[in-house]
């Protein structure tokens, strides 16, 4: 299924490959993944590599696919509906029994989990250097250098692993959550304003899905159903002329016409549909009436 609820058949293949990289230690280290291949109906191929050996081919190509109407998704609302622009400037003060996450908390929390990284690297060293000596002799040319990064990889777990330890008493001693009365002067800060940048986002979000319903409408009736969305914006921005009727109780939306009559096609159906409905303009009682210029 599409990002617009239709359903398409997608070809898929997969084969095993092998990624070589150098370590710091400009060593080659390989690694068994697996590429999942879509082809779409031009021949292009898209590839995703991935190291997961549990999913199945069409839960890969399902999770990675709908990951990317997610991404198209976001991109359109912020190229045509300004989903990533600013709302206010304005700035409030936060009030002071306001909780917080600690700032000490949040940057012991932080340095941890990088020493536990580095500490994971370094046990990942000296596991790989081990079973190089355990392989080689001691006539062997690397064989001291294996000796020698062997060594260093101990010493990192040591001081990894101590420093680990203190982090972890440090972060027991300092709460997790405090008041915003609490942090240093230094530190305290305005909140944005958000609630009216909510209050657009949800009408942006009607207005798209308004805009999607309108899309699923003509798309039925155009060659080439991918430009619906170009087409809709094309006749958001055209010129109409209004005649409210108050004896008929109507209101009718003459739209010009468009630059092809395969467009015109397009929002003549559009227009039928939407009458259909028998819409009432807001704060009338006046019904809706859509046609063309032409008609």
């Amino acid at each position: 299924m599409d990002e617009y609820g239709n359903m398409e058949n997608v070809k898929m293949s997969e084969q095993v490959v092998t990624l070589n990289k150098k370590n710091d230690q400009n060593e080659n280290i390989s690694i068994q993944c697996r590429e999942v291949r879509k082809r779409n109906k031009s021949g292009h191929q898209t590839a995703i590599i991935t190291t997961n050996w549990k999913l199945s081919v069409v839960e890969i190509g399902q999770f990675t696919f709908s990951r990317w109407c997610q991404e198209n998704y976001f991109k359109y609302m912020a190229e045509n509906f300004g989903l990533n622009a600013i709302a206010s400037y304005a700035k409030v003060e936060i009030p002071d029994t306001k909780t917080i996450v600690n700032p000490a908390y949040r940057d012991l929390t932080s340095r941890k989990k990088a020493v536990s990284s580095k500490l994971t690297r370094a046990e990942n060293k000296l596991g790989r250097y081990s079973l190089k000596i355990g392989e080689a002799n001691e006539e062997d040319k690397n064989y001291k250098k294996y000796l020698k990064h062997q060594s260093e990889a101990l010493q990192d777990i040591e001081l990894y692993k101590k420093e680990k330890e203190e982090l972890t008493a440090a972060i027991k001693d300092v709460d997790q959550h405090i008041e915003f009365s609490e942090l240093p002067k230094d530190q305290k800060f305005l909140s944005s304003v958000n609630v009216r940048k909510k209050f657009l986002d949800n009408i942006k979000m009607i207005a798209y899905r308004a805009e999607t319903g309108m899309y699923n409408i003509i798309q039925k009736s155009m060659k080439q159903p991918e430009q619906g969305r170009s087409l809709l914006q094309q006749i958001f921005s055209s010129d109409a002329d209004l005649y409210p009727d108050l004896e008929n109780k109507t209101l009718t939306v003459k739209i010009h016409n468009l630059n092809t009559n395969r467009h015109d096609t397009a929002l003549g159906s559009l227009c039928q549909v939407l009458n259909e409905t028998e819409t009432i303009f807001p704060g009338t009682d006046l019904r809706l009436v859509y046609q063309l210029v032409a008609e």
